[in-house]
């Protein structure tokens, strides 16, 4: 594709470019791909964190891109195409720590345990993400972009289409209902 060409699709915003591949517009899905690659990728690395899950982390990241790009043409347009592919990345890099084989063995030691185990982690992770889906969707999206996508205010305030104000808000509120639903679950903040 051409330079002029791959800058006019870069410039589009993410609906219309679903429109464009709907209609079997391959480099639309590639711009699409590259341009949430990273956000993708920080989903998966928040549940598959530890240095001998750089390969899970690869397959999770692999798997969904894999199944954004087979189910984009479905996106309909009611919330950010971020909110969508959220649950996507999730969800792959869950059945990735799930497929995990631990050796009970493995790291035996009279040492009392400092960090948690990857069930603890998984653990948490469910049910973070458990209180993510409860929140009402413009805390949910601000809060994503923050901590998974790591934006600054700015930049989810232009995502967002709303001014800083309200991003901070949106996120010092819906921190707050995250800390009480996790402290709901027993699970300390």
């Amino acid at each position: 594709m051409s330079g002029p060409s791959r800058n006019r699709l870069a410039r589009m915003d993410d609906v219309d470019l679903v429109d464009r591949v709907r209609h079997g517009d391959t480099a639309a899905l590639e711009t699409l791909l590259d341009r949430h690659f990273d956000f993708v990728h920080n989903v998966c690395r928040t549940i598959l964190w530890r240095r001998e899950d750089e390969d899970r982390l690869a397959t999770a990241r692999q798997v969904a891109l894999t199944q954004i790009a087979r189910h984009v043409a479905g996106f309909e347009g009611r919330s950010k195409l971020t909110t969508w592919v959220y649950p996507i990345a999730r969800n792959a890099a869950l059945a990735e720590a799930r497929r995990r084989r631990i050796d009970p063995t493995d790291g035996v030691s009279d040492e009392p345990e400092t960090a948690p185990g990857p069930e603890a982690t998984v653990v948490l992770r469910e049910a973070l993400d458990d209180c993510l889906d409860r929140l009402p969707g413009a805390y949910r999206d601000a809060l994503t972009l923050r901590l998974v996508g790591e934006l600054d205010y700015q930049e989810i305030a232009d995502h967002l289409g709303i001014v800083m104000g309200t991003v901070k808000q949106r996120i010092s509120r819906g921190r707050e209902a995250l800390r009480r639903c996790l402290t709901g679950k027993d699970i300390a903040p």
